[in-house]
């Protein structure tokens, strides 16, 4: 069966439309790309470099339709960027700032 939908809504930003997934679930798959994004590095022009991801992630229901939900979740992404990046964001969901090291 179909289990969700990928598109790329521009630039770098990407939407992954995930029906009949619990928000716990969502959220834990959410988190499972960024550590799996964090754990590898890629190649580019002979120099490695670590990709790390934001993600805004919103909740569509009876009660809030498709646009409403991804304008919901791209108004987290950029607080999960404005928040320090490499991270998931979500309503219920806001992780204590990372700590940078010197």
């Amino acid at each position: 069966g179909k289990r969700g939908v990928l598109g790329r809504l521009g630039g770098e930003e990407f939407g992954v439309q995930l029906p009949n997934m619990a928000q716990d679930e969502a959220l834990f798959l959410a988190w499972e790309i960024c550590e799996i994004m964090r754990s590898r590095a890629i190649s580019v022009g002979g120099k490695s470099i670590r990709v790390t991801l934001s993600i805004g992630m919103a909740m569509q229901n009876k009660s809030t339709n498709f646009d409403t939900a991804m304008r919901e979740a791209d108004a987290l992404l950029y607080d999960a960027k404005r928040e320090g990046r490499d991270r998931v964001v979500s309503k219920t969901h806001r992780p204590e700032p990372l700590a940078l090291a010197s």
